[in-house]
């Protein structure tokens, strides 16, 4: 199964509106299309691995230019904060067309 990083996670946190979001999130300027149901592998710092998908994404309003063009994505209510350390590899699972 094919897969590409996204980003690496500097840090999680958890709303109770909508679950974990993951910062810094997917770039802006990478032209990868990542939508919500996508499929999503994290590779925890440990070596673990755990499947799950976007949920959606947060808009963050950025007030200097110099920072990185990326969007926060929202993991599953199911998956805690906790679960998702910093250091944490995030990767879209390619699509199968069939």
């Amino acid at each position: 199964m094919d897969s590409t990083l996204l980003f690496v996670v500097e840090d999680a946190f958890q709303l109770s509106s909508i679950g974990c979001t993951l910062v810094p999130g997917p770039s802006m300027d990478s032209g990868i299309d990542v939508r919500p149901g996508d499929a999503l592998r994290l590779e925890l710092p440990d070596g673990r691995q755990m499947d799950t998908q976007v949920a959606g994404f947060v808009s963050i309003r950025r007030t200097k230019p110099e920072h990185r063009r990326t969007v926060p994505l929202t993991l599953p209510k199911s998956v805690q904060k906790e679960q998702v350390p910093p250091g944490t590899r995030v990767f879209l699972i390619a699509k199968q067309i069939t």
